[in-house]
């Protein structure tokens, strides 16, 4: 009896079924974590906007928004109760420049993005309306993540880096779209200090 082939297409299979155990279990980690950090460097907060405010969705839309600071780091979770499973997005635009406001189409207060498929673009544009420019390229993995539940919606959790802890005002402005959904106010905003 000769010895059983290992092919090539079993050998990729069983990596990349490593890795996404790894990045499942390091992903249900930051998500344990960051709901277990408490104490006076963490704020969370709950906006609503009725049907007639928003085109996501028919009924009331929440979005909670949990800002925790361990160490150094910044940690941002967003809950939003959206449970259609479409391409949706959630930026964050922070005052870096600390000039009292949030400026469109600037460096200085440099947008972040996150797609439903916790990918990101290196770099997009806050628009006038308060969504995020979406850009002719390709998105990018992220080290961030959303995560999808049919019953609860969206669970967009960031993590951004000690450089964000000299912030003063503390101002962000948040948006959340839903850029398939083909009706005309598709997207919520809401700007506030978290601090």
């Amino acid at each position: 009896m000769g010895e059983p082939k290992i092919s090539r297409n079993h050998v990729i299979i069983v990596v990349l079924s490593i890795c996404l155990a790894v990045s499942l279990f390091f992903n249900g980690y930051l998500a344990w974590r960051l709901q277990t950090l408490t104490g006076e460097s963490s704020s969370a907060f709950t906006f609503l906007w009725s049907p007639e405010e928003q085109g996501i969705t028919s009924d009331w839309l929440q979005m909670n928004a949990s800002f925790v600071w361990d160490e150094n780091d910044l940690y941002v979770v967003v809950k939003i109760n959206y449970t259609a499973l479409r391409g949706s997005y959630l930026g964050l635009v922070f005052d870096r420049n600390e000039n009292g406001k949030i400026d469109y189409q600037s460096m200085d207060d440099l947008p972040y993005i996150l797609f439903m498929d916790n990918t990101t673009y290196p770099t997009t544009a806050l628009l006038s309306d308060g969504r995020l420019a979406m850009l002719k390229m390709a998105s990018i993995p992220s080290n961030d993540t959303c995560i999808f539940d049919l019953e609860t919606g969206y669970t967009f959790t960031m993590k951004f880096p000690s450089l964000m802890r000299h912030l003063g005002n503390k101002l962000v402005h948040v948006v959340f779209e839903d850029v398939e959904s083909g009706v005309a106010k598709k997207f919520v905003v809401k700007r506030f200090s978290f601090g």
